[in-house]
């Protein structure tokens, strides 16, 4: 016949569970931070790149603009952006130059009729899902340097 003495240890599991427990659920959302921050990064590139390839590839009538093709890509109703950014935390920036030196110095202008180059800009103020505090605000900053496909060339 086997004897067993009772235990005097109660709650052990419970104890080490707190420990434990505490830091797996950490190391959990700092892995799902993670993967947010990087959806983010992403997402801009991608949506970058979408934008500046419909505001390249058209051709202007009238008083049209780049900048409100590229702004319109994302602000428009009907487009995948609009679910995914929050509205007000992106902006946009197109600068044109007229030569490859000025895009070598970096002397880009707000609007140009005929410039063959152009600077397409996306900045996204990513603030964290668990820890909402403006202190933790992150931009991230993504561009493109483009041909435009109607400026500059003659018809």
């Amino acid at each position: 016949m086997i004897i067993r003495r009772k235990s005097t240890q109660q709650g052990i599991v419970a104890i080490e569970f707190a420990i434990g427990g505490g830091v797996f659920f950490l190391f959990m959302f700092l892995i799902y931070e993670l993967c947010c921050i990087l959806y983010a990064v992403n997402l801009a590139e991608s949506g970058l790149r979408e934008a500046s390839r419909d505001a390249r590839t058209t051709q202007l009538w009238g008083t049209q603009n780049y900048y409100n093709i590229f702004a319109g890509f994302f602000e428009s109703q009907d487009s995948l952006w609009t679910g995914l950014l929050t509205h007000g935390t992106y902006r946009f920036e197109v600068e044109y130059y007229s030569n490859l030196a000025q895009l070598a110095q970096h002397n880009g202008v707000s609007s140009c009729a005929d410039c063959p180059f152009a600077r397409y800009q996306i900045s996204y103020d990513y603030t964290p899902l668990l820890l909402q505090s403006t202190a933790l605000v992150t931009t991230i900053e993504r561009s493109i340097i483009t041909v435009q496909e109607f400026q500059g060339w003659e018809l």
